[in-house]
């Protein structure tokens, strides 16, 4: 990026996953298929792993020590989150930029346009179960739907 005009779209390969999503991906059973393959070309936000950190923290008896857990297999998973950096920072730029053309109110969306910008430093669209909380990020990023495709059979 730096200090050139950005183009539109992403450029790169694989996704920058949503918090959500990772969500999904740690709490399904083995066998889950889903919409795209989240195989090696897959990036995390430090910001979701920031959200992720949130919820153990805000969690208490069982369900905080399954989120400990799950925290600690993303960790691995994704050991190198993109860092909130200069680069997404300047992207950070254009994605308050688009988001205010669409009329959006960006404090409402901080975390959701953080993790944009993450993905648009990097030139790779966000993977997201929840394609309304990018409204409006579609031709900057470059927004695809996840979903839970079935759960084979598999014990």
């Amino acid at each position: 990026m730096s200090g050139d005009l950005m183009s539109a779209g992403p450029v790169g390969e694989g996704y920058v996953l949503d918090t959500g999503v990772v969500i999904d991906l740690m709490r399904s059973p083995a066998g889950t298929r889903f919409s795209h393959d989240v195989g090696s070309a897959t990036y995390l936000s430090i910001v979701s792993v920031s959200e992720l950190m949130l919820g153990v923290q805000t969690a208490s008896g069982l369900e905080r020590k399954r989120r400990e857990v799950d925290l600690a297999r993303v960790r691995r998973r994704w050991p190198v989150p993109i860092p909130y950096d200069e680069e997404v920072l300047e992207a950070y730029d254009y994605v308050l930029a688009a988001l205010l053309d669409a009329g959006k109110q960006p404090r409402k969306v901080l975390a959701d346009a953080l993790i944009a910008a993450s993905a648009f430093s990097i030139g790779v669209p966000v993977l997201t179960g929840n394609v309304a909380d990018f409204r409006g990020l579609e031709e900057l990023v470059g927004v695809e739907a996840f979903e839970v495709v079935s759960v084979s059979d598999a014990p």
